[in-house]
């Protein structure tokens, strides 16, 4: 859970309301996955943040149309995450490492259970539920997605340029 903090510079309080954490967080995960799946294949980025961005906005445009405007970072993120563990179970199983393909089958899994807990009960895992934030669960899902299917690169011959492995 991200609370809301108070914090103080030289005598003056600030609270940081739990969206202004949300939003720290939601970036810092997109700098550190974007930057995997970018040093990985650069081409496979811009497609993974092209194809989510428009899977998610026409996505919860059309399934939760009560949402007039979504910022859609998380789902962004989610569409990363997908990619990189459907990439690295992809890798393993074709070079048959049941370590890393165990690992990212469980990720995958254990995502999938977390965002249909919040599409069930509408309660968020990791953010305070607060009146001003509402869960878009189906903007995680449909990131993943396309983050997914990004990875398997089925519109092209399975090369990748500038290769380079993920860290063990």
């Amino acid at each position: 859970m991200l609370p809301s903090r108070r914090a103080s510079f030289g005598g003056c309080s600030l609270d940081i309301s739990p969206i202004f954490l949300l939003i720290i967080w939601d970036s810092l995960v997109f700098i550190a996955l974007g930057s995997l799946v970018e040093l990985r294949n650069r081409r496979h980025f811009t497609v993974v943040i092209a194809a989510s961005a428009l899977l998610i906005s026409f996505g919860v445009c059309w399934l939760q149309p009560q949402f007039a405007s979504y910022r859609g970072l998380s789902g962004i993120d989610s569409a990363l995450f997908g990619y990189i563990a459907i990439d690295i179970l992809t890798l393993a199983r074709a070079d048959d490492r049941r370590g890393p393909a165990f690992a990212a089958g469980l990720a995958l899994v254990l995502f999938v259970a977390k965002t249909l807990f919040e599409l069930i009960t509408g309660r968020t895992v990791f953010v305070d539920n607060v009146a001003t934030f509402a869960p878009v669960p189906v903007a995680h899902l449909l990131g993943a997605f396309a983050g997914g299917i990004s990875a398997l690169d089925l519109w092209a011959p399975r090369t990748r340029t500038r290769e380079c492995s993920y860290p063990a």
